[in-house]
């Protein structure tokens, strides 16, 4: 990731990515944040939410001078212990996102006998609080290469699988 001294945050968006987290952990003061339509950014200051955007441009306010953030870091091993962390939740719905338990058994009282059972479907997702959902969610997940973090549909259809398959047996 190249370096700049003030920064400019955007994501352009993904079918299937319901939140992601922008690289760059340490945003300076006076950064651009770039919403897009269908989005809503949501500022983390300290790991505690501070902000958040709808469409638009803004001027961001962080603790982080844009010259000085590097030299914060020094007496922390080289980490700096301002972090301000941008997120971009999609408001687009996906509607199939796939779901499925793998074969469970059932006794039948009839047969007296066990049935091997499977359950699959379809569902959709709409975020109506990103806040919530950016602090419950999405802050756990490890970044990828380049520190940015994609929470996918599929990644919300793993955390739901426990209740998916104790409401299918039930």
């Amino acid at each position: 990731m190249k370096r700049s001294i003030i920064d400019f945050i955007r994501w352009s968006g993904e079918i299937g990515v319901l939140a992601y987290r922008h690289p760059k952990a340490n945003i300076s003061k006076y950064a651009k944040l770039q919403v897009n339509e269908a989005q809503e950014a949501v500022i983390i200051v300290n790991g505690t939410k501070s902000q958040k955007f709808g469409p638009g441009q803004y001027d961001m306010d962080s603790p982080n001078l844009p010259i000085l953030r590097a030299f914060y870091g020094i007496p922390f091993g080289g980490e700096n212990p301002w972090t301000v962390q941008a997120w971009f939740v999609n408001k687009l719905t996906p509607k199939d996102v796939d779901w499925g338990i793998s074969g469970f058994p059932i006794f039948d009282q009839t047969f007296q006998a066990q049935i091997p059972i499977a359950a699959q479907g379809k569902y959709g997702i709409t975020v109506s609080d990103p806040e919530k959902f950016i602090m419950k969610l999405a802050m756990g997940y490890p970044g990828d290469s380049d520190g940015g973090v994609n929470v996918t549909a599929d990644d919300f259809t793993e955390q739901l699988r426990g209740e998916l398959t104790s409401k299918t047996k039930s």
